[in-house]
Order: C-alpha cells, then sequence, then structure tokens
C-alpha cells in the first residue's frame, strides 16, 4: 500500500517546469516502459543556502491620502513638497466655485433650521405662560416643548454640515450669527465678500508629499501645482509619517518558506545602487496573493529599515531586496526523477518502481529537495518513462490525499 502525505502546494511555474523538464527528457529515448532502461541514483543529503533577490517599495507605515472635496483651481500650494505638518495646518488653497455654491446652500440650509427653532422656542415659551395662568391644556404644551427640541436638533445637524465649510473658507461664527434669513441684502453681501478660494487642511501629523497624476478625460498629466485644475475627489497628495518607512515586497511561494521574522536583508534603491542600507523583516502575511500576471500565488513581506531618516523623495521608490538564507539541509534528487499530476508530486522508487508521493521544495539547479517521503539514500529512477507520466497524471485522488 502506498504512504500518501500531506503535500505543500507548489507555484503554477514550478509545476510547469518540472513537467517539460521530464517530458523533453523522454523525446530524446522514446516511450518505452522497460525497467530495463531504467537509470538510478541515490538520494543524496546537501547544504544548501538560497538566494532570495526581489523587487518592493519604500511605504510609509502610516500615511493619509489628501483628496480634492469639489472641482477646482489650485491658487497656490501653502506647504510646500516635503514640509512637516501638523493636524488642522493647511495644504493647499483652492478656487472652487461648486464649493461656495454649496457653501451658500448649506449656509440658507442652517439659517433655515436655525430661524424654525426660534419661532418653535417662542411657541413654546407662549404655551408655557398659557397653562401657568390656565387656559392651556397640558398635552398642547408638552407637543410644543417637543416641537421645539426637534427644531434644536435639525439645527445642530445643519450646523454640524455647515462646519466643513466655516473651516474650510476661515469664515468668522461671529458674522453668521450676525445674519438672519428674512435680510437678504446683508446674505448676499457675506456670500460675495467670500472669495470661493478653501483651504484644504491635512487630518493628520507627518510630511506632505505632493502627486502627479493622468487626467482620465485627456490622459494629461497634472501636477500639483498652482493653476492646475483638480477634479472633485482626486487624490492630491498625502501626508506620511517618514520615521516608520518600510519596504514591502511581494514574495514568491517557492521562498516564502526560507524567510523569517528577524531576518537581516540588504536593500537599495533600484535606481541608484550605491545607495544600500540595512533592514530586518518585520511581517510575513501569509494571505496569498497573485503576481502581476494573475497565476503564481505571492505574499507580502514588510521590512524595517535600519535607517530611518528617510528624505521625502524616497516616499515610493522601488528598491532591491536581497538576502541569503541560513544553511539548510535537504535531500536532493534530479528534476527529471518527479511525477507531476493535479494532486501532487512523486517518484519511482528502487527495483519494484515502487510510486512514493513526495513533498518537494526549492530547486537548486537540475535538482529539487525532498521535504517528506524519501529517506536518504533511497534510489529513485530518475529517467521515468512517459508511460510512467502518463499512468500518474491519470491517478484520481485518493481520500486520504489531501489535495492542492
Amino acid at each position: 500500500g502506498r504512504k500518501y502525505m500531506n503535500k505543500k502546494s507548489l507555484t503554477l511555474a514550478t509545476v510547469i517546469a518540472l513537467s517539460i523538464v521530464a517530458l523533453v527528457a523522454l523525446k530524446t529515448r522514446g516511450s518505452t516502459s522497460s525497467t530495463d532502461q531504467d537509470v538510478y541514483q541515490r538520494v543524496t543529503q546537501s547544504d544548501n543556502h538560497n538566494h532570495v533577490r526581489v523587487s518592493g517599495r519604500l511605504q510609509a507605515a502610516k500615511s493619509t491620502l489628501i483628496t480634492i472635496p469639489e472641482d477646482g483651481v489650485i491658487v497656490d500650494i501653502i506647504t510646500p513638497f516635503g514640509g512637516v505638518v501638523e493636524t488642522g495646518d493647511p495644504l493647499i488653497s483652492l478656487k472652487s466655485n461648486d464649493m461656495k455654491n454649496k457653501y451658500s446652500d448649506t449656509l440658507i440650509e442652517y439659517l433655515t433650521k436655525q430661524n424654525d427653532t426660534r419661532e418653535a422656542l417662542k411657541e413654546y415659551q407662549s404655551q408655557k405662560k398659557l397653562f401657568q395662568s390656565g387656559p392651556t391644556p397640558e398635552n398642547e404644551l408638552i407637543q410644543a416643548e417637543k416641537d421645539y427640541f426637534l427644531k434644536e436638533i435639525e439645527t445642530i445637524k445643519s450646523q454640524t454640515n455647515l462646519e466643513q465649510f466655516v473651516e474650510s473658507f476661515d469664515t468668522s461664527w461671529d458674522e453668521i450669527d450676525q445674519l438672519r434669513l428674512s435680510d437678504v441684502e446683508s446674505f448676499k453681501l457675506f456670500m460675495e465678500k467670500q472669495s470661493g478660494i478653501l483651504k484644504i487642511k491635512s487630518t493628520t501629523s507627518g510630511t506632505f508629499a505632493a502627486y502627479k497624476y493622468k487626467d482620465a478625460a485627456t490622459q494629461d498629466t497634472v501636477s500639483v501645482q498652482s493653476g492646475a485644475f483638480i477634479a472633485k475627489n482626486k487624490i492630491i497628495g498625502s501626508v506620511s509619517d517618514l520615521s516608520q518607512l518600510k519596504a514591502v515586497a511581494n514574495i514568491s511561494e517557492k521562498d516564502i518558506h526560507h524567510l523569517h521574522i528577524g531576518m537581516s536583508v540588504n536593500l537599495s534603491l533600484s535606481h541608484d545602487r550605491s545607495k544600500q542600507f540595512k533592514g530586518t523583516i518585520e511581517a510575513i502575511d501569509l494571505s496569498e496573493q497573485l503576481d502581476n500576471h494573475g497565476s503564481a500565488p505571492t505574499y507580502p513581506v514588510t521590512i524595517q529599515p535600519e535607517n530611518k531618516e528617510f528624505s521625502p523623495e524616497y516616499l515610493g521608490k522601488k528598491v532591491v531586496i536581497e538576502l541569503v538564507t541560513a544553511k539548510q539541509t535537504y535531500l536532493l534528487v534530479p528534476i527529471s526523477a518527479i511525477l507531476v499530476n493535479d494532486y501532487g508530486h512523486a517518484v519511482l522508487v528502487g527495483p519494484d518502481r515502487t510510486v512514493t508521493e513526495v513533498e518537494i521544495g526549492p530547486t537548486f539547479g537540475q535538482s529539487v529537495a525532498i521535504l517528506s517521503g524519501l529517506n536518504e539514500n533511497d534510489e529513485v529512477i530518475i529517467n521515468p518513462s512517459l508511460d510512467d507520466h502518463e499512468s500518474f497524471i491519470q491517478e484520481t485522488n485518493p481520500s486520504t490525499l489531501i489535495s492542492l
């Protein structure tokens, strides 16, 4: 009886590569299944280092995107690229007629609610006096009080909506408190004084970095600079904590099991390899993602550089991440010995050609590491026939075999 074991799935690319190597080798010697042509090789033990070299990007561990609330034209860059800001500091000023119109509408709504609340308060106070003198029933007083409180709640909600405009346009609440809905001229004069220029402010502390982006309609590259038109909801930059800049890279499945938290790595800027620095693996995310081709799984790894004093232009830069894994001892067999199907991998062992399920690991040249299923000095057939491959491919998944 064959012993089936749990197996770690390999990348699709590795599986295909193993299959191609084996099948190409077969074409050179025919497809016979005769055992008198079998070539045996003992399973050997070898110490190996695995060299990993991947690309990643420098990212801020904490970063807040800054967006534009309405269409507008940038009037001024108040905080320059690389400027350090605190929460509430202005970043840019923006002239937006759309925002000014919304300000006017929201202000009218607030003044209307405020007027309704005043009228409701007057009614409640009137009913209260009548109740105290006798002619007003208690239920009418209760209703008047309820109406007043409901109107007051609506006014508070409206005031909350108005606050963002008051803050963005640097308007005085004292001026607003002087306005009355019945005084149309005063309201018009107030709005005429509003330039339509609002300040986009930072919602956090950190370093401000501005972006360039492509306009969706024209595909033109738009710089965040004075005079540039910026569409609603466009990202104009970010406020990031550069003291916590980290490198993030996606590591392939064949390399991820060599890595561990705390491992030392070397980093360098892709566009300037002379700028090198050390780092340490801080986190390994084992939630599988797909690579840029949408096929092979990768795993995000976060690296903490030892150098924490990064200038703003480092943010988002591509870096090369290199590491050499600790020496590991593997059992090795030639890649050509491996049989592959949808459920796993196997080799043919001994003169009786026993099909033995194996869990395979990283490749080293023309050899592949065997993580489980074989022992040192087992003799495997390194030239299985085309019939052997086809027979293993057609096997159904046994109930005791854990599928990939």
